[in-house]
Parts: C-alpha cells; sequence; structure tokens
C-alpha cells in the first residue's frame, strides 16, 4: 500500500494514477494525494492494481479545477498465458462543467518460449460530450534477448479522437533496455 501527499502541487509533472500530478498553468496552486495498492490478494498469479488519486487545484482567479483518478487493474497468470482487463476513470470538476472520461482495456499473452511472447488487446476510450466511443484492437510480439528486448506492435483504430470519420492504424517498434 503507497499513499502520497503533496501539500503544494504547482509545480508537479504528470496527472495520472502512479505518475506525478499534472499542471497546465504554473500560477495554479493545489494539493494532490494519492493511495495506491499493489499486491496479489492472497492468489498465486494475480496481479492486483487499485487506486485512487485526487487534485485540489486552486487558481489566483477562484476558478481551479479539482480532479479524481481511478484505476482497477487485474491480471493473472496461468503458466505461459496471462489474461488480464484496466479500467481507468477521470473526473474532472470545474467551475463551470464536470468532465469524464473511462479507458477500458482487455489483454492476453503467450509467452511461446522464454525469449518470444504474443500479446492481443482490445482497447475502448468513452468521453463526456462525445457521441463516438475511441475503439481499437492491437496485437504486440516481444523478443527477449537477455538486456534488451524488442517489441512490435500493430494496432487498427477507429474514431480517432472521438471523430467517427477518423480511423487509422499503428505501427511501433520499440526497444527495452532491462536491468
Amino acid at each position: 500500500m503507497t499513499y502520497r501527499y503533496a501539500p503544494d502541487s504547482a509545480t508537479a509533472t504528470g496527472r495520472k494514477i502512479g505518475d506525478s500530478v499534472v499542471k497546465d498553468d504554473a500560477a495554479k496552486e493545489g494539493s494532490g494525494q494519492e493511495i495506491l495498492f499493489t499486491g496479489n490478494l492472497g492468489v498465486e498469479g494475480l496481479k492486483a492494481i487499485i487506486g485512487r488519486s485526487e487534485e485540489t487545484e486552486k487558481s489566483s482567479t477562484d476558478t481551479g479545477e479539482d480532479g479524481q483518478y481511478d484505476v482497477v487493474s487485474l491480471s493473472y497468470n496461468f503458466g505461459a498465458f496471462t489474461v488480464g482487463a484496466e479500467q481507468r476513470d477521470e473526473e474532472i470538476m470545474g467551475t463551470a462543467t464536470n468532465k469524464e472520461e473511462k479507458a477500458r482495456i482487455f489483454g492476453a499473452s503467450f509467452a511461446a518460449t522464454d525469449q518470444l511472447s504474443i500479446g492481443i488487446y482490445d482497447l475502448n476510450f468513452e468521453k463526456d460530450g462525445k457521441s463516438v466511443d475511441e475503439e481499437g484492437q492491437m496485437i504486440q510480439v516481444g523478443y527477449n534477448l537477455g538486456g534488451l528486448g524488442f517489441e512490435v506492435s500493430y494496432a487498427q483504430f477507429e474514431n480517432l479522437g472521438f471523430d467517427s470519420t477518423s480511423d487509422g492504424d499503428s505501427f511501433q517498434i520499440r526497444t527495452v533496455q532491462k536491468f
């Protein structure tokens, strides 16, 4: 269990759970706190991440926004297979309007060998005031060379930017250094 409190978050960076707090305006003042649990809940093979982050902002014009960010992530490993699901909820409460966003990710992976793994993912993003959800599917292949790993990903997205006329593909090659 982790608890963090920042009495003055005006100079911090980042805004999601597990990250620091993002500030768009250096003149804003406020505080932030986070409580985060990571563990297996007594079940071998289970990994759970459950947390809430809250941020209170106040600007010199008294039009600050407060934010609340929740995450629930569960994955279960059984042999060469891992399945998981994650939901992230973000709510920004301002003086004029409130905004909510949700992200849901489901995935499954298979470790074909000690070096090669393959994963598939389904992604869904919702945002207040948008008539369509942003959706995507991704496949990822990873290869481990010991201290260096390679990941190749391909994804297809519908309604990019919550625009029903915008679809797209993404291809990424990434190296990961391990110590």
